[in-house]
């Protein structure tokens, strides 16, 4: 009698499953950590691009995207199906990255098991949910989760390939994910790039597969990038501050997000108080991050899985950063943006989570877990405030003039830059772009050119004072502008000169809406 092998045991399936299910777990908890208070901030201006973007006609969208922000093209058409499902709230807005970060977390999980074990995936899982960047970028409706999950992803892809799966169309796939990635993002070209350091450091006989799969990719991507390439889209001004740059890189890029600081004027108050212990944690979990990170290179160089690591690791850290913050200093600051490297997250989780598992006792590798835990709390409740985004006080703004308002009042949004040139298109219309039903049935008085007319996201605005005839022919007036606009009150003289007297308002960080009713003669 002869017995069959035995292939698996009760507690050896056991075990497989369990691995199976840990991504799906591990993905799980990344999406509730960042869904959590989701729905608090105000939107600001980036989303309040993505939400009227979104709302537009493909017809116009196309137009759009050929005069402006073709490298957003592909991430508006995405929300423009988005929001036809499922709304313009703000938590409808922000659900795509949501959803993102946990599969973004997901794929981290399936790195660190492929590269360091079972203990380095949870580690690194865990490390990536908690970053500062992560959990702001799992509340911004914008692309970043969602690149930062589809590189995870086309790196686990490629991780699959150089370990020898010879699956027919598995080069095709890579190919066509760097093209969607770069689709999403142009800046995300730079983890592409950072894929070949990698293949070049560990598996050279692949780098030709890499090289073609790598220009199909960008052949395939090319028209959107050469689109992009002539548009200035919405890159902000330039800070030319080394320091501030520095302080981007080492502190923002991954240890803070995007929270207000004192430092651009919209934090305020002392570093100590309780409203801003976020100041002094996000530079302490820098510190403790980045000394994490010398622990795992110094660590890692010493065994061939630590080595492995390392190379899968850096680059995706080091290339993107190095690239961009040299194109920053010798071309032209505004290139750089702590958010546009979001991508490069999961490395520095990765190898935080490698630098814990050397650690030796798994009390002393939890006690670390738990101090970045903690200094990653106060940051992440800042982050969930109503005025966490810049300051923005969009939604509370919003809400006044719905609760008020009756159809056929007029409305006027003030330049959002003190202006003696008209007309302009920086205004306080952000607002309506941003929470467009507080708005509906209102007739705005200076809209000169709608955004749609001028291909952009703004349009172009009249001075108030040629609103005149507009004005009189209402019973109430509704004034948008910023906090300390210096015009408020020749503005305030003018529309009195109308007939109309305040009837309330509403003053936030940013933003004062000033309701004036006709006066009624006695």
């Amino acid at each position: 009698m002869s017995l069959a092998p035995v292939t698996s045991t009760p507690e050896s399936s056991s075990v497989e499953r369990g691995s199976r299910r840990a991504p799906w777990v591990a993905g799980a908890l990344g999406a509730l950590v960042a869904f959590a208070g989701s729905w608090i901030p105000s939107l600001w201006t980036d989303e309040a691009a993505t939400s009227y973007a979104a709302s537009l006609s493909m017809t116009e969208l196309r137009e759009l995207t050929g005069n402006l922000d073709a490298v957003h093209g592909v991430w508006y058409a995405f929300m423009h199906g988005w929001v036809e499902v499922f709304g313009q709230s703000a938590l409808a807005l922000r659900m795509p990255s949501v959803l993102a970060v946990g599969v973004a977390t997901a794929g981290v999980y399936v790195l660190g098991r492929l590269l360091g074990g079972a203990r380095h995936a949870a580690f690194a899982a865990v490390i990536f949910a908690l970053m500062p960047r992560v959990t702001w970028m799992g509340i911004e409706a914008r692309s970043s989760a969602l690149v930062t999950a589809v590189a995870v992803w086309l790196t686990v892809l490629l991780l699959t390939l150089l370990r020898g799966d010879r699956r027919r169309g598995l080069w095709a796939a890579y190919a066509l994910g760097a093209a969607v990635l770069v689709a999403l993002n142009v800046y995300a070209a730079l983890a592409v790039l950072a894929h070949g350091v990698t293949v070049a450091l560990i598996a050279r006989p692949h780098l030709l597969r890499w090289l073609a799969a790598s220009a199909s990719g960008a052949l395939l991507v090319s028209p959107l990038v050469w689109a992009a390439g002539g548009q200035g889209g919405q890159l902000g001004t330039p800070d030319d501050s080394l320091l501030t740059l520095g302080r981007q890189v080492v502190v923002n890029q991954y240890w803070l997000g995007e929270t207000p600081t004192s430092l651009t004027g919209a934090g305020g108050g002392s570093a100590w108080e309780p409203a801003q212990w976020w100041m002094v944690s996000s530079v302490a979990l820098a510190t403790v991050g980045w000394v994490l990170v010398v622990v795992a290179v110094r660590r890692g160089l010493r065994s061939p899985v630590g080595r492995q690591v390392l190379a899968w690791s850096l680059p995706a850290v080091v290339v993107p950063t190095t690239v961009l913050v040299s194109l920053a200093v010798a071309m032209s600051p505004s290139l750089y943006n702590s958010r546009y490297l979001a991508f490069s997250a999961p490395g520095v989780a990765l190898l935080i989570g490698w630098a814990l598992t050397t650690f030796g006792t798994r009390g002393r590798q939890w006690t670390a877990v738990a101090l970045v835990v903690a200094l990653t709390v106060p940051v992440y409740v800042s982050q969930r405030t109503p005025h966490a985004k810049s300051g923005a006080d969009w939604e509370q703004a919003a809400s006044f003039v719905e609760a008020r308002r009756q159809d056929g009042d007029a409305v006027y949004f003030a330049p959002r830059d003190p202006t003696r040139s008209w007309p302009v298109a920086r205004t306080m219309r952000f607002v309506a772009m941003a929470y467009p039903e507080a708005f509906d049935g209102l007739r705005d008085l200076t809209l000169r050119t709608p955004p749609t007319d001028t291909d952009d996201l703004t349009g172009l605005s009249a001075s108030l004072a040629e609103s005149q005839v507009r004005a009189e022919a209402g019973s109430r007036l509704w004034l948008i502008r910023r906090v300390g606009y210096p015009d408020a009150d020749a503005e305030r003289r003018l529309v009195e000169g109308w007939g109309f007297r305040e009837a309330s308002r509403r003053e936030g960080p940013q933003t004062v809406v000033v309701e004036y009713e006709r006066a009624t003669v006695e």
